[in-house]
């Protein structure tokens, strides 16, 4: 059975990490409510981006496509690191498709939809995926991430 570590846990090990740079092609937006579910969980709103082909810097991972599950989180949690997988996490069990979560802040995560709007070509995304030693996790935190949104006027 596969250890999927927590970041407290790749932190303790002082593990090294390989930067991956998200090809991104495309987002999508949802919202869907069930008034089945509790009260107070009746709506929930989902926020992906997609990515293509992408490599990471030294070649140790690598997918075909990705779905990047943006989710928003109290900034004292991103803060204080809190939970398994506070900044989020990257799993690459399926060998087609790699599901990759990145937990921003509130005021970010509005931000990043608006700009969406405009351009998703400005988009850059690079994530910091640890390096592990046990091959059979297939399922990492992020150590860092990155997200930048550049717009230049021609003059």
């Amino acid at each position: 059975m596969p250890h999927h570590p927590s970041l407290d846990e790749v932190l303790e090990e002082r593990s090294d990490y390989e930067w991956l740079e998200a090809n991104i092609s495309g987002f999508s937006l949802g919202n869907f409510a069930d008034s089945e579910n509790e009260k107070g969980d009746i709506i929930t709103s989902s926020f992906s981006l997609f990515s293509g082909l992408s490599n990471s810097e030294y070649g140790t991972y690598s997918y075909k496509r990705a779905t990047i599950s943006i989710e928003e989180a109290e900034e004292s949690l991103l803060q204080n690191l809190e939970g398994k997988f506070p900044l989020g996490s990257i799993n690459y069990d399926d060998a087609e498709r790699t599901f990759i979560t990145i937990r921003l802040s509130k005021k970010l995560y509005s931000s990043l939809l608006t700009l969406l709007t405009n351009n998703i070509d400005n988009l850059i995304i690079k994530i910091a995926i640890p390096k592990w030693d046990d091959s059979e996790a297939k399922c990492l935190p992020l150590l860092k991430y990155q997200i930048t949104y550049k717009q230049e006027n021609k003059i």
